[in-house]
Parts: structure tokens; sequence; C-alpha cells
């Protein structure tokens, strides 16, 4: 050790700072000095010998005052140097200054290291006290990765990590999924045990990654949490998975009315492979191959990522829209470059033109990629639009798949049909104006071919003629809360009926779409300029912009609410 490094031998200040590690080691009971007890000593050697401190002890002086400040609170006397050979510096101490020639920072650094395998080995046994208790007091065999995670997650809000900065901003960094096992867990018991002579040993896979803390390992505890919270992360990754996957469903549903949704899932949240199937070759949906049908298309692949934007903010989209985008891009060129889609765009195909010049140059391609650009813009707004103005289903669909993880046709639809327009973002509060319409009642089942789409009925409901004599079908219970006899005749006999006067939520359409309405009567269409009217209980009527501004206006505002 004299030949290797002379300098801490022969340095006096280093004797000094040994002589008060030694004293720490024995009001420690520790029969080596170890170095958090060394690096105590320096602090203490830097104020009897403040004349020669090493210029690389001084740069890290607050370090030495910190580590003079835990063994404070460890002890309850101050140190008195201690001359002599015994106790001596750990064996990993000892090697590391006889085996190599290192320079005074780099044993410092070494200090510091091996002080911080020792913080987190003592942060470890409280980890290991606190899940042993909750294990052996609810009858567990051993201490699971998500008990080790929760006490450790109990002794960071009672401030045990404290002396780890490090660990403490890891800590609150991951709270999401600390909290997460925390709100799984049943109630912790009260009260404390620091015996280890009950101990229950770890799980094997969880041991493998916090045995040996005082070997020398790099962030061996955050390892070990990191293992422990990995389910936790696994199921709220879930959520952004089942958003996106969501704003696929909602568009689809939306926007392409022909295509049927066969399932939505987010099978494995850590490949990013959520899918929602549908068939996009439905015959029907042939009746409309044109641009309108497949910029809804695009907007469709690109309401994943619009939908975590819409979540998230556009900083946190994940990579799981590259095959959405890669789709979308593809029918943006075949619109334009060979289709005849673009209005803007001379009806040429791209194709031809490349194979005659041999290379994809030119303005006509700089004007290609123009128009692709400006189409996917437009689709990616559609997009939004649809799914702020059904942001409510979004939220909900998102939180079946996050659940249950896969939906079926059938749970789709359930979760897809209007529930109601309060609650949907635009919607506004009207009053239907007193008007006298002619009602017969359906005597069997039927369904009534609006000017929306076909309507189911039952026996009992009412068929309710329009002002220019279409015929709209309105469940029993609804009509009994909305109509009044107008003639003197009695009710439920077929005649003159008026309106009674109440308040409803009213949705201006921004978008062709199509209304899904509850008990499987029917599905309606409405375009752009039409008004949802929202008259509960699962009926939507689909009123167009000249008929809604003629039978319908805006609510009286509640005094209460003006005043406020």
């Amino acid at each position: 050790m004299k030949k290797r490094n002379s300098w801490f031998v022969e340095n006096a200040f280093f004797h000094q700072a040994l002589a008060y590690g030694r004293g720490y080691s024995l009001l420690m009971g520790h029969n080596e000095i170890k170095a958090n007890s060394m690096l105590a000593g320096i602090s203490w050697a830097m104020d009897a010998m403040p004349a020669v401190i090493p210029p690389d002890v001084m740069i890290h002086r607050h370090k030495f005052r910190k580590a003079r400040e835990r063994m404070a609170v460890i002890l309850s006397a101050d140190p008195s140097p201690i001359v002599g050979k015994t106790p001596r510096l750990t064996p990993v101490i000892q090697s590391r200054l006889s085996r190599t020639k290192i320079s005074c920072e780099e044993f410092l650094e070494l200090l510091f290291t091996l002080e911080e395998d020792i913080l987190a080995s003592r942060i470890h046994k409280k980890i290991v006290t606190t899940a042993s208790i909750y294990a052996r007091h609810y009858g567990h065999t051993d201490i699971s990765r998500e008990v080790y995670a929760v006490a450790a997650y109990r002794i960071y809000l009672d401030g045990g990590m404290s002396e780890k900065p490090s660990l403490s901003n890891y800590m609150a960094l991951n709270r999401e999924c600390f909290r997460f096992y925390d709100s799984q867990m049943q109630p912790w018991p009260s009260g404390s045990d620091d015996s280890f002579n009950d101990a229950i040993d770890l799980e094997f896979d969880l041991a493998i990654l916090i045995i040996d803390f005082e070997g020398g390992g790099k962030n061996t505890l955050i390892t070990a949490l990191n293992f422990s919270t990995r389910r936790a992360a696994a199921h709220l990754l879930r959520r952004p998975i089942a958003i996106h996957e969501a704003g696929h469903a909602i568009a689809l549903f939306s926007l392409m009315p022909y295509v049927p949704i066969f399932r939505a899932s987010i099978h494995d949240p850590f490949s990013t492979s959520g899918f929602v199937e549908f068939s996009i070759d439905h015959p029907l949906s042939y009746l409309d191959a044109s641009k309108n049908w497949y910029t809804r298309q695009i907007a469709v692949f690109l309401a994943g990522r619009a939908a975590e934007i819409l979540a998230y903010g556009p900083m946190r989209t994940s990579a799981g829209a590259a095959s959405d985008i890669e789709k979308a891009t593809s029918t943006a060129y075949s619109m334009v470059a060979a289709w005849g889609h673009d209005t803007e765009f001379a009806p040429v195909c791209l194709e031809v033109v490349r194979d005659r010049l041999g290379a994809p140059t030119g303005w006509i391609f700089d004007e290609a990629q123009k128009r692709i650009y400006q189409l996917l813009r437009d689709s990616h707004e559609l997009a939004v639009r649809v799914l702020k103005e059904n942001w409510i289903l979004v939220l909900r669909l998102a939180d079946e798949l996050v659940d249950r993880e896969i939906l079926e046709a059938d749970e789709l639809m359930g979760i897809l049909v209007e529930s109601g327009l309060k609650e949907i973002s635009g919607s506004e509060l009207v009053i239907k104006k007193p008007e006298v319409r002619k009602v017969s009642f359906a005597i069997s089942p039927g369904d009534c071919q609006t000017r929306e789409g076909p309507v189911r009925y039952a026996p009992g409901d009412a068929l309710v003629e329009g002002a220019i004599g279409e015929i709209w079908p309105v469940s029993r219970a609804q009509f009994q809360s909305t109509y009044e006899a107008a003639d003197g005749q009695t009710y439920w006999e077929s005649g003159l009926y008026k309106t009674i006067a109440q308040e409803r939520y009213a949705l201006k359409v921004g978008f062709d779409r199509q209304v899904q309405l509850t008990r499987t009567r029917g599905t309606l269409f409405a375009k752009e300029g039409d008004w949802l009217v929202d008259y509960g209980q699962g009926d939507i009527a689909v009123v167009s912009g000249e008929l809604f501004e003629q039978y319908y206006e805006a609510a009286p505002r509640n005094t209460a609410d003006i005043a406020t």
C-alpha cells in the first residue's frame, strides 16, 4: 500500500481522518472502518486540521458534512479520535488501495459509492421488514413483487428515503405505478416490527436482483424496484393503447356506417399490438367509393393517433401509429397520383409519368406531394372533430378495454350506442316550439323508413306524422312524457296531439355521421349541418338545419345561472 498509494499512508490529514473513523467504528460496534465511518471521519479531520486539507477533499466538503450528519442521527455521542492499527478499513477499501494505484479523487469516489451501497442496503432492509409484516399479517407465504413495491412506497411517504435524494426522486417520478399497487392491496396492518427473525424469503426472481447490496453494484435497489413495478407499468400502459384503439373504433363507427366492427383489443401492452378488427370490403361500402369515402378511411387510420393527442398532448404520442400513418399515406398517394380524387390536381397517373421520365422528379411530383400532405392534414382534422364530439364514448370504450382487454361486436355496440347528448361538448339546451301532430299507434311490430334511416317500433308505439307527411316512431314511454291530447279524444287513441314544451339537449352535426339508437331500434344518418336532438331514453332525433330553426328555439337562461 505504501508503494502504490503513499499519499494516503504518509498524509497527516488522512491519519487524522482514520483516527476519527476508528472512533465511529467502535461506537457502532464494528470491527472495521466502513465507508460511512470514514467519510464522517474526514469531516471531523477537516475541522481539526483546516490548514492541511487536500484540495480534492475540499471540493467535496458538503458530502462529508452530510455523511457526518447521517451518523449523528444514528449515534448519540460524538467520536473520539483513536490512533492505532485496529479497527482497519474494510477489505474492499484495503484491496482497492493495495492492488491498484489510484488518486485521492478516485479513492473518495470509491468511498461515496460504497456509502451509497450501505444506504441502499439499509433501505432495502426497511422495505423487507415492512413487506414481511404485511405478508405475515395476511398469511402470505412469500413477499411478492407487488408487496415489495408497496412497502417501498410506504417507506418513501414516511420519509424513510430522505437520505437518498436520487431514490426519493425515483419514487416520486414513478408514483403512479406505486399508487396502482397500493390501491389494489388490502389495508396494511398497523404497528411496526423491527425483528428480522421471522422474515419471509422473497420470491426467487426478485431475490436474484436484490441480493448482495454491499457488493459494489450500481443502482441495485432501483433495479429491484423497476422489476417490482413492471406489472403496474404494464397495466398503466394499457390506458394509452386503449385510448388509441377507442379512437379508431369511434371514428369508424361515426364516419363509415357501412363497415361492421367485429372486435377491439389491447392484447399485449408491451408490444403495442392493440387492434380494431373490421371489414373494409363490406359490399355496401362500394356504393360510395368516392373521394369522400377514402378521406374518411384515412381519418379512421389517423384517429388512433388523434385520440392520443387529445388525451395526452402531442408530445406523448406513441410509436404505435406507424402502421396507421403508412396506410393513410398510401391511400392519400393513390387518391392523388392514380385515382384522380383531388379536384385541385390534374387527373394524372404519376406512375406513368415516372416510367416515361425515368425518375420521380419535376414540378408535378412536387405538387403531388403538397396535395398528399394537405389531404392527410384535412383527414386528421376530421378525425379530431369526430373524436371531440364523441369524447365521452372514447373514454367509455377505453375504460372497458382496460378492464376486459378484448371486446366482441355486440359488446362494442352496447358501448357505442348513443346514451345522450348532455355530456357531449358543444351541445345546447333548446325547447321545441308548440305544434300539433297527427298520431296513430302501432298494432304490430315493424320498421319505418324515415329520411334519416329505418327505425324499428313495437306494438303500442306512437307513429307521429311530420310536416311533410313523414312518419317518426316514438316509444310509448317517451310519447307519454312529450305529447298531450289536443282535440279531446281519449289518450292513446289515434288523433291530434300537441307537444309539451320541455328542455332538450341538441347538438349540431359537424360531419356526416351515423347515430345508433338504443334497444337496437335502428341507425340514423345525419349530414353536416343537421341537428341531433336528445328526447331521452335513447331517442335521438335527427333534424335538418332548416326544420330545426322552424321547430326549436334556445332555452331561456336561468336567472341564477346569469347571476353566477
